[in-house]
């Protein structure tokens, strides 16, 4: 059975990685946050891991740092995002073990209004998709392509009621009661669950290269409230910038995990009752 380091494994989609891979029984390894900071910085000493035994790195660790959150310095999400899978790299092409890095669709800035592929060109405009972006880039550039498995995910969702949960910001909104559509934008999440079982397929099927990770379903996010409406009884209204004629697909290309608009719609019960 494989070996598998997995780092950020306490985070919101680390921790459903680390109950996929533990199901069936591979052998993990879930370093603290220390250890990051101490690969970063250059400090670790290395032969407290045995990496010649381990076999796949997965690197959940990111920093998201919207442009409105200010104590988020560009430093650290250089630090967290671009050159922490950096050093992951510069390891695996030591230690020969394969990298299985977790970037995101904000390497896109929503310009194209169809289904993106592998080859779809990058275009990132965020700060958070610049420095995702650039690991994609070092990853590219240090190992050879069956060495690294880089693994896009969409906004993404659970039953769990956390900060960092994508149905969290709704749960909030809801308090002040304050849905607002501010467009109709067509977008594509992914619940969890599909995302850890997709990355064990990876992992099974020797899978590498540039993949995405998506649902087959797509919303918008007048659906969105309109289905958040209808379990909560709130209502919601359009900002005034709202364009109904003007939807831009942002969704990525289809993965071979099939998940239902009723997840969605069970997520949200689970969330208000």
């Amino acid at each position: 059975m494989f070996n598998i380091l997995i780092f950020g494994s306490t985070g919101h989609l680390g921790k459903q990685i680390r109950r996929q891979l533990e199901s069936h029984h591979f052998n993990l390894i879930c370093p603290n946050r220390h250890i990051v900071l101490e690969i970063i910085n250059g400090s670790l000493n290395i032969s407290n891991f045995d990496l010649h035994t381990i076999d796949f790195v997965i690197n959940c660790v990111s920093i998201v740092g919207n442009q409105n959150v200010s104590q988020v310095t560009d430093p650290i999400l250089y630090n967290i995002n671009t050159f922490f899978p950096l050093r992951l790299a510069q390891l695996a092409k030591k230690y020969k073990f394969r990298l299985l890095q977790i970037s995101t669709n904000s390497v896109f800035d929503n310009s194209y209004s169809r289904y993106r592929y592998y080859s779809t060109p990058t275009s990132a405009n965020s700060r958070y998709g610049i420095t995702k972006l650039k690991a994609e880039q070092n990853i590219q550039s240090l190992l050879s392509p069956r060495q690294y498995t880089i693994l896009r995910i969409p906004h993404n969702y659970s039953t769990y009621l956390s900060p960092r949960n994508f149905l969290f910001g709704f749960y909030k909104a809801s308090k002040n009661n304050n849905l607002i559509c501010l467009n109709n934008e067509i977008i594509s999440i992914a619940s969890i669950k599909q995302i850890a079982l997709q990355i064990q397929n990876i992992i099974l099927d020797n899978r590498y290269g540039i993949l995405h990770a998506s649902e087959y379903t797509e919303f918008t996010w007048e659906l969105i409230l309109k289905t958040i409406s209808k379990v909560t009884g709130l209502p919601y209204t359009y900002a005034s910038t709202y364009d109904r004629a003007n939807q831009m697909n942002s969704s990525i290309y289809s993965s071979l995990s099939d998940s239902l608009q009723s997840e969605l719609n069970y997520s949200i019960y689970n969330i208000f009752h």
